[in-house]
């Protein structure tokens, strides 16, 4: 490859950067990888997802799951990040 040359996803990832979509991309990630990451189970109890000021707030229909959960932030702070590919959240605030 010469030097203009770059790989479909670094073109990609050049593009995201450019228009300022990289963070939305890292966000959109995280959250679809959520039921991989929990399992069905835990999806299936999640009515709300979302990433806003370095959080992620998650909305459980089940008040003994939110405790559950409340007991596993440090792991879900750790798969957010590693599937966004960046220190994307600091905070998990259960709901």
């Amino acid at each position: 490859m010469s030097s203009n040359e770059h790989s479909i996803g670094d073109a990609i990832k050049l593009m995201l950067k450019r228009y300022q979509l990289d963070q939305k991309y890292a966000e959109y990630k995280a959250i679809h990888s959520w039921e991989k990451n929990m399992g069905p189970m835990i999806a299936r109890h999640t009515k709300k997802l979302y990433i806003k000021d370095n959080k992620v707030f998650i909305h459980v229909d089940s008040a003994a799951l939110r405790q559950e959960l409340s007991f596993s932030k440090e792991k879900i702070l750790a798969f957010i990040n590693d599937e966004a590919g960046t220190e994307l959240v600091k905070e998990v605030v259960l709901k």
